[in-house]
């Protein structure tokens, strides 16, 4: 009976003991959980709070991505103005060099104008002073006559005064009619050739110039009939043709080798 009571006490014992150790166990865990929501709960609010953040973010990237894009338009416009603006600037210098150019070339053209009229001028006082004043009653001068073939030729040949000299060669064909070359020389250049052609009532009157290198810088051309020549009423023209010009060239300069053959010059 004894041990029996004693057993009874032990397990009310153990039964008092385990239900206040439960007890302190559920307390704990209560305790624990409430930590885990505390935990749970801050997560909650930090996550909260990040998400704002985030969408705040994501605003203000997708604002600076718009003003980026804005940026670079405004770029694009800025670099398709400066493309223009340089285009326009190169056409303006492209431009500015050719009114410089054509402001040169007429510059030029100006001087060599200038200087072409001053030689004219020139060799027209050399001319008419052979004319008036060497030709006539010259005495150191050569002269034959030649004929072959319906062609009769006259040539002369005359040394002058003041390094001056000239040639002449008369052509009289029966069915080409008349050619009549005259050179004038100074100090063995040639300076001007006055040359005429005429048949069956049409003459033509050919002036050439040449620079004192004895370049050719002009042809003087005029076609007349009967009356313009007894009547002195012709005009000479400029002939600017380069294919009449070739043409007038080639006369004089055979006419001329034929003139050296005659007289041995060459």
């Amino acid at each position: 009976m004894k041990k029996l009571i004693t057993v009874s006490l032990l397990l009310i014992c153990v039964s008092i003991s385990f239900s206040q150790s439960k007890k302190q166990q559920i307390e704990t865990l209560t305790i624990k959980l409430d930590s885990v929501n505390s935990v749970l709960l801050r997560s909650i609010d930090s996550n909260r709070e990040l998400n704002t953040t985030k969408i705040a973010l994501e605003s203000k990237i997708s604002l600076l991505k718009n003003e980026n894009a804005s940026k670079n338009d405004e770029i694009s416009l800025k670099n398709e103005k400066i493309e223009s603006l340089t285009k326009e600037v190169n056409s303006l210098e492209q431009d500015y060099k050719l009114v410089v150019a054509d402001l040169n070339s007429k510059a030029d053209s100006a001087e060599i104008f200038k200087l072409k009229k001053e030689r004219i001028i020139e060799v027209n006082s050399y001319y008419l002073k052979i004319v008036d004043d060497y030709l006539m009653g010259a005495i150191n001068c050569l002269t034959k006559e030649l004929s072959e073939d319906y062609q009769f030729s006259d040539v002369k040949k005359c040394q002058l005064d003041d390094g001056f000299s000239y040639k002449k060669i008369e052509n009289r064909n029966i069915e080409k009619g008349t050619t009549i070359t005259e050179y004038f020389y100074k100090n063995n250049i040639c300076f001007f050739v006055n040359r005429f052609w005429g048949s069956e009532g049409v003459s033509e009157f050919q002036r050439l110039y040449y620079d004192r290198n004895g370049q050719l810088i002009q042809v003087l051309s005029t076609q007349l009939n009967p009356a313009d020549i007894v009547n002195y009423c012709y005009f000479y023209t400029e002939v600017i043709e380069k294919e009449k010009i070739n043409y007038i060239i080639d006369e004089i300069s055979s006419s001329e080798m034929k003139l050296d053959r005659i007289f041995g010059d060459k």
